[in-house]
């Protein structure tokens, strides 16, 4: 996506992360932390809290981990 404010919305209105690989849930955890600092989205950030709380209690290879 080109507009990250478009992306920063879909990322927000994805409410479960259970049909995401842990590839791809942690990029999106990445993608929602980058985009919530740079718009300073409260609500952002603690959505990215709880996504990293849903991948945290998920079987994560080392790599993955770190």
């Amino acid at each position: 996506m080109s507009n990250p404010e478009s992306e920063f919305r879909s990322l927000l209105e994805i409410e479960s992360i259970d049909n995401l690989d842990a590839e791809a849930a942690l990029n999106h955890l990445a993608r929602l932390i980058d985009l919530a600092f740079d718009f300073k989205h409260v609500d952002g950030t603690k959505r990215a809290l709880q996504v990293g709380e849903e991948i945290g209690n998920r079987s994560l290879t080392l790599a993955q981990t770190a």
